[in-house]
Order: C-alpha cells, then sequence, then structure tokens
C-alpha cells in the first residue's frame, strides 16, 4: 500500500514539474506573455496600459530619451496588434524592442541586455506593470 501511494507521489510530482518547468520557460522566453494574457482577457485595460507606455518613454530616463519607442507606440496599426493580445501582442512587444534597441546608446546592445533593460525600465516606471515581471 505505502510503495503504491509512493509510486503514485512521485509519477504526479515528476508529470507536475515538467509541466511547470514548460511553464516556466516559456515565460522566461517571453516575459511580455503575462501581459499579453492579461489584455487578451480584459481588453479594457489596453488603452491605460498603453497611455503608461506612452508617458514613461515620454518621461525617459535621466538624460536617456526614447523617441523611436514613442514614434512605434503612437502608430495605430502597432496598438491594435497590443490590444489583439496573443501573438499579436508579443509581436507588437519585438517591435518595441527594437526601436528600444535603437534609442539606446552603442554601447549597450546586446539583445538579452536590451531586453533586460526594458523590463527593468517598466517595473521601475509603471507600478501597474510591476507585479507582470517579478
Amino acid at each position: 500500500m505505502n510503495k503504491t501511494l509512493f509510486t503514485l507521489c512521485l509519477m504526479v510530482g515528476v508529470v507536475s514539474s515538467i509541466n511547470l518547468s514548460g511553464i516556466f520557460q516559456n515565460i522566461k522566453n517571453k516575459p511580455f506573455a503575462l501581459v499579453c494574457s492579461a489584455v487578451s482577457s480584459n481588453p479594457s485595460i489596453a488603452n491605460g496600459i498603453l497611455t503608461k507606455l506612452n508617458e514613461a518613454l515620454a518621461k525617459g530616463d535621466g538624460d536617456q530619451k526614447f523617441p523611436l519607442s514613442i514614434q512605434y507606440l503612437s502608430n495605430t496599426a502597432n496598438q491594435n496588434k497590443f490590444k489583439a493580445g496573443g501573438d499579436q501582442c508579443q509581436d507588437f512587444f519585438n517591435g518595441l524592442l527594437d526601436q528600444f534597441k535603437q534609442d539606446l546608446p552603442q554601447n549597450s546592445k546586446p539583445a538579452t541586455d536590451v531586453k533586460d533593460k526594458f523590463i527593468q525600465f517598466l517595473k521601475n516606471k509603471i507600478e501597474a506593470l510591476k507585479a507582470f515581471f517579478n
């Protein structure tokens, strides 16, 4: 009896860890997936998030300004990608990251560094998005 119960628990634990590791890997590879999922399930928050993004980018970060990012964000087609949620929303963030990368000084452009800098920028500037990236 104990051996059967132990085997069952072991199997459930292994299956659970495999499924959870896949979820965590997906979040690591697509850090904006949670934001996109929230927009998909609650489209009314999209405009508020876009407004906060625009305000944060317009304020900049000290001397660093983000004109290409603001231009990208101001484009209606790009806003519609964000509002669509899902993969289109992920495409929106990929495009925004490309512009953010171009806005940064030349000495800080490795792709992972840019993504980390952008996430840190969002966490520091937009309180409502902080929980998505912890």
